[in-house]
């Protein structure tokens, strides 16, 4: 998504509206992150993508996500990330074989592989238990 594409999505959606919010979508598998930034693309006002916590910076430019969704293999920096944006939602994507335990800060962890729609219910409205580990909802 271009700059110019994100200025437009952040001036036509005001903050207050859950669904208009800007996602940042860390997913170092490039066909998962295309197949779930389009996805969450039809969801909210604009979605950006990025293959690492290193390309962060270079991919969001000056705007300011509301929701970020990560794998875990970036999970730590999401404290950090959580304080610096002020996101609504912070929902970390894990492909471990163990279940994870609640982890601060962090919303909920979904397990991989994800059901897109599940990921989009968990962004929009809270799951019960703060950093939960979700099996697909309901919630």
């Amino acid at each position: 998504m271009s700059e110019r594409d994100l200025r437009s999505a952040a001036e036509l959606c005001p903050r207050s509206e859950p669904a208009c919010g800007l996602v940042l979508l860390i997913e170092p598998s490039k066909l998962v992150r295309i197949a779930l930034g389009r996805y969450l693309g039809r969801h909210f006002g604009a979605v950006v993508t990025a293959a690492g916590a290193d390309q962060v910076g270079s991919s969001l430019g000056d705007f300011s996500p509301t929701h970020l969704v990560c794998a875990g293999s970036v999970a730590r920096r999401a404290l950090e990330w959580r304080a610096r944006w002020s996101l609504e939602r912070l929902v970390v994507l894990s492909g471990a074989v163990e279940p994870v335990d609640a982890v601060p800060g962090v919303d909920a962890v979904l397990p991989k592989p994800v059901d897109p729609a599940a990921l989009v219910r968990c962004l929009l409205h809270p799951p019960p238990g703060f950093g939960a580990l979700i099996e697909g909802g309901p919630w």
